[in-house]
């Protein structure tokens, strides 16, 4: 099961609703700022997946079940997010 396949898509935001949000949370950069940390984020963990699969048979499943695949397809989505 992958559960980022069922899930329904988040309604379309604008940048500074995006902004402004982030705001509330403390962040004073930019979008483009916070989006480039979370996809550097998603990458070191698809990264980690990948190191540990090839020394753990539980991670090894976590990938062959396509786990490394879903935060893949989260990290091409942040393109599309603006």
């Amino acid at each position: 099961m992958h559960c980022s396949r069922r899930s329904p898509r988040p309604a379309p935001r604008t940048v500074r609703g995006c902004e402004d949000d982030l705001a509330k949370y403390g962040w004073a950069g930019s979008l483009t700022a916070f989006l480039d940390t979370v996809a550097a984020r998603i990458q070191a963990h698809v990264t980690g997946l990948h190191a540990l699969a090839a020394r753990d048979p539980l991670f090894a499943q976590i990938v062959a079940h396509g786990g490394a695949d879903d935060l893949q397809t989260a990290l091409a989505e942040l393109n599309h997010f603006t």
